[in-house]
């Protein structure tokens, strides 16, 4: 369960390996495919998109992003009736339009995450 000021993990290639929540936008409880905003708490200094980014210092700790929840630790259950969970939660940076910062994501990706958002499928190497 996702809580104010825990951190996760982003899973795009961005350079951001952790984000802690800070807020969450939109009603209700921290659920898969949903936004939030978000403090970036731990970077990959050897990522080759953060070098660009710290010339413009886009990503600097403590700044603030918008984040899609795309993993999660607690059970989500499908409709064909049986359950999936990841080992961490994990989501990627987007924009103020909601598209994607980075191009491609690491692991796999829910499928009922795809029919949402059409950048996600495009972007996921493998989908569940």
């Amino acid at each position: 369960m996702l809580q104010m000021c825990s951190s996760f993990g982003i899973i795009d290639n961005s350079g951001i390996s952790s984000f802690s929540l800070i807020r969450l936008l939109g009603r209700g409880k921290a659920q898969v495919g949903q936004y939030f905003l978000g403090s970036v708490f731990d970077y990959m200094v050897d990522s080759g998109f953060f070098r660009d980014a710290r010339k413009s210092k886009k990503f600097q700790k403590g700044s603030l992003h918008v984040v899609y929840y795309l993993r999660s630790v607690q059970w989500v259950c499908r409709n064909i009736g049986f359950f999936l969970r990841f080992s961490e939660n994990c989501g990627i940076i987007v924009n103020k339009k909601r598209i994607p910062v980075a191009s491609r994501l690491e692991g796999p990706v829910m499928f009922e995450q795809t029919q949402i958002n059409s950048y996600i499928l495009s972007m996921a190497q493998s989908v569940l």
